[in-house]
């Protein structure tokens, strides 16, 4: 079994222990197994001598089953006061990215509504196009703002699914960073 091969099969029989846990795994195997091909040893013979990964993955939940029971996640966290100082001075900027990050949502679900308000008054004037007994010119101008108001609707719908999705990716982002600065824990993606 190769290097790659062996990190790629260890990260996943750990996908299910937090990224930080995973990654600190992977590094730490990914180093040993570079050590031990510096000493002189070919790549598999490193992996090898590192033993099955059977037994690798079960010391690993053997750590962290140790790790949990010397800091047992229920126990409260100590905040310094020089950071609950910084939290309270910082709260009009917390309240204004609070503001901002509603207002965006909002936004975003007004054009959500207006879409739908275009694509019902498309079917609307679609649908009375036949009812129209006036000139055959105002049925055509009917008709035609009907394909206007539908085809716009069906664009707009695209490009704002597109918008909420990236709103999607900034939103957890944001949460990423939020929760790094506060727990001060490494919660980025392993891969």
């Amino acid at each position: 079994m190769t290097k790659n091969e062996f990190l790629k099969e260890l990260q996943k029989r750990l996908k299910n222990n937090p990224k930080s846990d995973i990654k600190r795994s992977i590094e730490f195997y990914n180093e040993m197994i570079d050590d031990l091909i510096e000493d002189g040893a070919d790549e598999e013979a490193a992996v090898d001598s590192l033993g099955a990964i059977d037994d690798i993955v079960e010391q690993i939940q053997l750590n962290r089953i140790d790790e949990c029971e010397k800091n047992p996640a229920g126990q409260k966290r100590k905040i310094a006061p020089f950071h609950l100082v910084i939290f309270i001075c910082a709260f009009p900027v917390w309240l204004i990215l609070l503001i901002v990050f509603i207002v965006m949502w909002v936004v975003l679900a007004s054009l959500f509504l207006s879409d739908l308000a275009m694509l019902l008054a498309g079917i609307y004037s679609l649908i009375t196009v036949p009812f129209i007994l006036t000139t055959p010119v105002s049925a055509a101008a009917n008709l035609g703002w009907a394909m206007v108001l539908a085809g716009c609707s069906i664009l707009l719908f695209f490009a704002l699914v597109k918008l909420m999705f990236w709103y999607v990716k900034c939103t957890k982002w944001f949460a990423v960073k939020i929760k790094m600065l506060i727990t001060k824990e490494d919660t980025s993606y392993v891969g």
